[in-house]
């Protein structure tokens, strides 16, 4: 099973539900290990942001491709490419429509000059199953420009 790594970087958060970075599953079960997600907040006294990891059930209208070398990338140049794809938010506007929610898997408020590593157990992975989508979503009181990225392995 090989690993990979995509993210996305100075996607600004808005003020309302933002999906950040958004995983489409290719033809089998993934199971994701890590997701991070770090901000760029100028204000020490600012409110915290509500970071979620959660299933979509739907791509959203709006979303951008990932920058160029951001993935999905193999941790090992040896390994083959992803089969999933990906999208982020736009970079400093609304999605024309967000993608909608199924089910919230994580949640932690994290301060705007932050961030956090979620690293997952090698078999407690959230498994993603096959055609299916996980996202990292935040809700911000004040926009704030953040970057979020995934590490999972494919074909669990």
């Amino acid at each position: 099973m090989a690993k990979y790594f995509a993210g996305a970087a100075g996607v600004t958060t808005g003020t309302a539900k933002k999906t950040l970075l958004q995983m489409l599953a290719g033809a089998q079960r993934n199971g994701l290990y890590e997701a991070t997600i770090s901000f760029r907040g100028v204000s020490g006294i600012a409110q915290p942001v509500l970071v979620t990891v959660e299933r979509q059930t739907t791509a959203g209208t709006g979303g951008a491709n990932l920058a160029t070398n951001w993935g999905p990338n193999p941790i090992d140049p040896a390994s083959p490419a992803s089969v999933s794809t990906f999208l982020q938010g736009p970079a400093a506007a609304v999605w024309t429509a967000e993608p909608t929610s199924a089910e919230v898997l994580a949640a932690i408020e994290i301060h705007p000059q932050s961030g956090v590593i979620y690293q997952i157990p090698l078999g407690d992975e959230i498994v993603v199953n096959a055609a299916g989508r996980i996202a990292i979503v935040c809700t911000a009181a004040a926009a704030v420009a953040a970057t979020a990225t995934m590490r999972w392995r494919e074909g669990i």
